[in-house]
């Protein structure tokens, strides 16, 4: 049964990690490199997965889940996988797809009434917003509904989990929701519509939005300068629209964004994929630096160890296409040089994932492409198919859903052999000192990893 599955699978991993060490450090080591819980992986949309370890070399695609409601969905949008507990979620059109990892069959589905976005997946809830304003609350389990609520707006855009609360942003309104119950705590009318998913630190949220970046955060007590996109003079225009409980939204630069382009927020900065790339920070009144090759970045930004990564795009009808299309980029973010520079000869509309010491881009010739994080070296690439969506990166997994909703898994080819040798193991109830053995090699090695990530 999925439920018993799904809560097996969390408590095998529990067991794991006190069993063989006896710690909480590897306990949470093994829950934040098997999960990719939310759109960007976390609330700052960072894309980042520090302690995985990804697919370095030699990958294959082991696994396709092709369901037949898949095939049958009357709308085609396909959305980015998330991961929790040993199970891929995702959605495509109106459904929403739960796949066991390791059982490679699905567990449930559950259909809504409208387009579902990408799910955010917390403790034992998973949530979607829908096209007609509702969000759902799941049990990731069964895919029952647990509880709905009503917003005003189309919600065409992942829910974000962060401080505790859900962050939804509609057609109209940013709402802040309680995560039991889905009661509203806040909500506030904005001045543009947004183009993303909220990104949510310390308190501060960022949404791009049509007619520029809006941020709320607590009562403002520091401005913003509009920041022009080319040689014309642009008037600044502020909105300042305060609500119940004396949080702000402030509009600033009337700036258009090319596509849904996430902002990705630091304690100090945010950076802004608008017609190219901005850093800006949270306490001063001018950006930082601004990006100035001519590229268009249509699919948003990762940053790990201060680095910026992206793909470039092709444009749009109204946007001609840049010069630069094709280019995978790393960037030092505090002053915005090139660290290196890799041509793929195809448009990236998608985010990057980083999973440890590798990045992950999907561009429109169907391949998937890992890059060496900090020399961009090309690592890999893989056919898995035309793609809307960018990938997430797990331990030993990476996930991608095709343009048809596809959900294609790919890991390193000698991983079923190592699994077959496990297989046979005869030492009896439990996992046996070569898996103990095997965890706690496991266990140092992305410890080691996390603590060269802290210094």
């Amino acid at each position: 049964m999925p439920t018993t599955r799904r809560r097996v699978l969390r408590a095998v991993g529990a067991s794991i990690a006190l069993g063989v060490v006896g710690g909480n450090a590897v306990r949470s080591v093994s829950a934040s490199s098997d999960d990719w819980p939310q759109f960007g992986y976390n609330g700052a949309k960072t894309g980042y997965n520090p302690d995985a370890t990804g697919v370095v070399d030699d990958p294959e695609v082991v696994f396709i889940h092709e369901s037949e409601s898949t095939e049958q969905s009357e709308t085609r949008r396909s959305w980015s996988p998330v991961v929790s507990d040993g199970i891929v979620y995702y959605s495509v059109g109106t459904t929403v797809f739960a796949v066991a990892e390791q059982a490679e069959s699905e567990e449930w589905t559950h259909r809504a009434e409208n387009v579902v976005t990408t799910p955010t997946v917390h403790a034992d809830s998973l949530f979607v917003g829908t096209a007609d304003g509702i969000v759902l609350s799941l049990d990731p389990d069964t895919g029952e509904t647990q509880w709905e609520q009503s917003v005003d707006g189309s919600i065409l855009h992942p829910v974000t989990f962060a401080d505790d609360m859900l962050h939804v942003g509609t057609s109209s309104k940013l709402y802040e929701l309680t995560v039991d119950d889905g009661d509203i705590q806040q909500e506030v009318d904005i001045p543009s519509e947004p183009l993303s998913p909220p990104s949510v630190h310390t308190e501060n949220t960022i949404l791009a939005a049509e007619d520029g970046p809006i941020r709320i955060g607590p009562a403002l007590d520091i401005e913003f300068e509009a920041v022009p996109t080319d040689d014309d003079e642009i008037e600044l225009d502020w909105d300042l629209i305060p609500n119940s409980v004396t949080r702000d939204v402030a509009r600033f630069a009337q700036s258009r964004w090319p596509q849904q382009a996430t902002p990705v927020l630091t304690e100090e900065h945010f950076y802004n994929p608008s017609h190219g790339l901005q850093k800006e920070p949270m306490i001063e009144s001018v950006q930082s630096w601004e990006f100035e090759e001519d590229v268009v970045l249509s699919g948003g930004i990762a940053l790990a160890r201060e680095e910026l990564y992206f793909g470039t795009g092709d444009g749009f009808e109204d946007n001609p296409s840049s010069h630069n299309s094709g280019q995978v980029y790393a960037l030092d973010s505090s002053d915005g040089s090139i660290s290196w520079q890799y041509d793929i000869g195809s448009a990236v509309n998608t985010a990057p994932a980083i999973a440890n010491e590798v990045v992950y881009v999907t561009a429109e010739d169907g391949f998937l492409y890992a890059f060496g994080r900090d020399t961009g070296e090309l690592l890999w690439d893989l056919d898995v198919g035309e793609t809307s969506s960018s990938p997430v990166a797990v331990s030993e997994r990476v996930y991608v859903v095709t343009a048809d909703g596809t959900l294609v898994t790919v890991r390193e080819s000698d991983e079923s052999e190592s699994q077959d040798e496990s297989a046979t193991d005869d030492s009896g109830p439990g996992f046996g000192v070569p898996a103990a053995m095997a965890a706690v090699g496991t266990a140092g090695y992305l410890l080691k990893q996390r603590l060269d990530d802290e210094q």
